[in-house]
């Protein structure tokens, strides 16, 4: 791979040349580019672009740290935070249908909307279908929303929540306990 003596590395151990390799590799994801537009020979790119990226710890490190980097930047550009994706599962979790209706169960416009029908409609879909005869003609409306799971949004709760953990453990539990019993004892107890 050619002598590493005397030239310049970073805080990684990394010479220039792999500094532009593992950069290069998180944007194209292609080792054999990557190879390439470090400055490292066409002919010989793919073999030692794969040997630095699966054997080099170096660049195996430099290449996490930058995926690091650049994972917490999108989360703070973007806001992402365990908070906020919490509140918005509590808004699908606990969002009621009925928030969106009238008295009557008319759909309400949707300027009357309450702020949390944002983070839990996918989608809307009006269509109106002109309906009866030339002289007694009216229009169908329909609306179609398409609404986040409940069921989804409630699991990832509950998991975070440690529902089933619990839940688990007593599995555990009771399995355990009726593995010990005799079958003199089971017919005893009648554990169904």
């Amino acid at each position: 791979m050619g002598n590493n003596r005397g030239k310049a590395k970073n805080r990684w151990g990394l010479t220039l040349k792999r500094l532009k390799f593992v950069e290069s590799y998180l944007l194209l994801k292609h080792v054999e580019k990557a190879a390439i537009e470090a400055g490292y020979s066409k002919k010989t790119a793919r073999k030692i672009g794969e040997n630095l990226l699966y054997s080099v710890p170096e660049v195996k490190e430099y290449l996490e740290y930058l995926k690091e980097k650049a994972r917490k930047k999108v989360l703070a550009k973007y806001e992402i935070t365990e908070g906020r994706i919490l509140k918005e599962r509590a808004k699908i979790a606990f969002f009621d249908m009925k928030s969106l209706l009238d008295d009557d169960g008319n759909l309400l416009p949707v300027s009357q909307w309450p702020e949390d029908a944002g983070a839990v409609i996918n989608g809307l879909k009006i269509a109106e279908k002109a309906m009866g005869s030339k002289e007694d003609s009216f229009i169908i409306t329909t609306t179609d929303l398409k609404l986040s799971s409940k069921d989804s949004s409630l699991q990832a709760l509950e998991k975070i929540q440690g529902m089933y953990e619990q839940d688990n453990k007593q599995k555990k539990t009771e399995t355990s306990v009726t593995a010990v019993l005799s079958p003199e004892l089971m017919a005893m107890i009648d554990v169904s």
